[in-house]
């Protein structure tokens, strides 16, 4: 609600659950409230399937961290490409990953079916990375046999976990670009710099841009406008504030990711302009995310 219900009380100096219950009742009665335009519709089907897909990047990261965790006590050093020839998550990585795991059991395996293991999984130069790989798990330290089964098993599952997740966020995003194409929000993408991901994020925050509010209003409820104050008359400076803690995160993340990405690979007149706010002192973030709210609304 744009508007704190305690301004309609009609009690300023006592706050009980009546009161505060009276004040909610007078902003519906009034019609005080703005309706988020992204509440029904094909936008509240795309920030449904956006907001999921974030919860599943961020199980993914943290399916990730405990791979690496695991596989430090199996194969030190498998995960760092400059080490062990693989690229780490790639599908031949996950693939030696997936059954009985360690730098032993790679040091015992034939050089010939491993090259081939690889080169199925379009591993570039499987030969030399089969060499590299069996060259070093000869080197690499292994855990104690008593706790090897257990390390093998956690790090089988993990990696189960991970494939799974990695292919419910390839189909959502599909899903994410098919319903973005229906809606004025496709038309972010025609800007270098954002992707279908970041445009789908904001245009399923925002909602239809036909019936939203003011843009400033906007920027507002995005988080990217500081508060500014003025007191003492016309003639004193005002003074610029914290930005409102009262906002829509989401939508704030993703307006900055992409004043980030037009910055460093948007066309050339967007890139002059935030290597000049940057150079004026401005905070080019929010100075390049509040355009981007605007050009949303356009």
């Amino acid at each position: 609600m744009p508007m704190k219900q305690k301004k309609q009380r009609e009690n300023l100096q006592a706050s009980i659950d009546r009161l505060d219950l009276m004040g909610i009742a007078s902003i519906l009665i009034n019609r005080r409230t703005n309706t988020n335009p992204a509440q029904s519709g094909l936008y509240r089907n795309l920030r449904t399937i956006v907001r999921h897909r974030k919860k599943l990047v961020k199980m993914k990261t943290e399916v990730k961290n405990r791979i690496h965790t695991v596989v430090d006590q199996l194969f030190p050093g498998f995960l760092d490409e400059t080490k062990s020839g693989i690229r780490p998550f790639s599908k031949s990585s996950l693939y030696l990953m997936s059954d009985r795991f360690s730098a032993r059991q790679i040091s015992r395996r034939k050089l010939e079916p491993l090259t081939k293991a690889l080169n199925r999984f379009r591993t570039r130069n499987s030969d030399q990375a089969a060499t590299k790989l069996k060259g070093y798990a000869l080197k690499a330290f292994t855990p104690p046999e008593l706790h090897m089964d257990t390390f093998q098993l956690s790090l089988s599952y993990h990696t189960k976990h991970f494939i799974c997740l990695l292919e419910c966020i390839q189909q959502l995003e599909k899903e994410i670009a098919l319903v973005l194409s229906q809606t004025q929000g496709a038309f972010l993408t025609s800007i270098q710099g954002v992707g279908i991901i970041l445009a789908a994020g904001i245009c399923s925050e925002i909602g239809d841009p036909l019936i939203q509010g003011a843009a400033a209003n906007l920027s507002s409820y995005a988080g990217v406008v500081p508060r500014v104050k003025q007191s003492g008359g016309p003639e004193s400076e005002p003074r610029v504030g914290r930005v409102s803690k009262r906002n829509n995160h989401i939508l704030k993340d993703y307006l900055l990711q992409a004043s980030n990405h037009i910055g460093r690979h948007g066309s050339e007149d967007l890139k002059q302009d935030f290597q000049r706010r940057k150079c004026q002192g401005q905070n080019v973030e929010f100075g390049m995310a509040k355009r981007s709210t605007y050009g949303a609304m356009a």
